[in-house]
């Protein structure tokens, strides 16, 4: 789906890990996920990314939650990228009481049972979600 349509209140994940999966210069795509753990949780989730043009993102995140950035987080990544940034591509990231920053067109959220280091082939055919 776009950015413009993701419902931040939709998603938080205190209990999760997530780890940047995997990303792909070439096609400005990323995958975060939080692996399944056979004791605890039976699936992972994986955030993808597609278009992104910006990202400040930690290698772990401890519990993630999201929200719908503000005029001032604009401002900051207008300063910071020398873009020109609109509300409709940011996605606010909150970890351990932190805010992290990503500048992309498409975000999907799902579950899946793959292998830790397996990707989601499927989910790069993103032409579809785009509208």
């Amino acid at each position: 789906m776009k950015v413009k349509f993701f419902n931040a209140d939709d998603y938080s994940y205190s209990d999760r890990v997530f780890k940047m999966l995997f990303y792909q210069i070439s096609h400005s795509e990323m995958i975060i996920r939080s692996p399944k753990c056979d004791d605890v949780n039976e699936s992972n989730i994986d955030i993808y990314l597609g278009d992104v043009i910006y990202q400040e993102l930690p290698c772990r995140m401890d519990g993630l939650s999201f929200r719908k950035p503000t005029p001032e987080d604009i401002a900051y990544l207008h300063i910071k990228t020398n873009l020109s940034v609109s509300a409709d591509n940011v996605i606010v990231l909150i970890s351990s009481n932190k805010e992290y920053f990503v500048i992309a067109s498409v975000i999907d959220i799902a579950e899946n049972r793959m292998d830790i280091m397996e990707l989601p082939l499927h989910i790069f055919l993103h032409e579809s979600n785009c509208d």
